[in-house]
């Protein structure tokens, strides 16, 4: 008796789990060349097995940092303004990961 291995898209092995980082792919097979009839035994061995498969690493997106201490005045009297700011590197982005949204300044 001969083990029939299912192909997955001409691949031994079916898709990854996971679309990025660690995952596990799987592949199975069927006793049928010829299939046990009148008491005969099955084929020797694993109908199905999986391995370890990883796709790269995943995206991994950015978020703010803290605030920096405010500015000085933008002027030493009358109306002016003080600027606080902030960077987008707790972490930065990796891996195709999104920027950080809204702004990098108040005033």
């Amino acid at each position: 008796k001969q083990w029939n291995q299912r192909r997955v898209r001409g691949s031994p092995y079916g898709e990854c789990s996971a679309s990025c980082g660690e995952g596990v792919e799987s592949r199975s097979r069927t006793c049928t060349i010829p299939a046990p009839e009148f008491g005969g035994e099955d084929c020797a061995g694993e109908a199905s097995e999986a391995r370890g498969c990883n796709n790269g690493p995943c995206p991994f997106d950015g978020n703010w940092g803290d605030f920096s201490a405010w500015s000085d005045c933008s002027v030493s009297c009358g109306g002016g303004f003080l600027v606080w700011s902030r960077k987008g590197d707790n972490p930065e982005p990796k891996d195709g990961g999104e920027s950080c949204r809204g702004s990098m300044e108040e005033t």
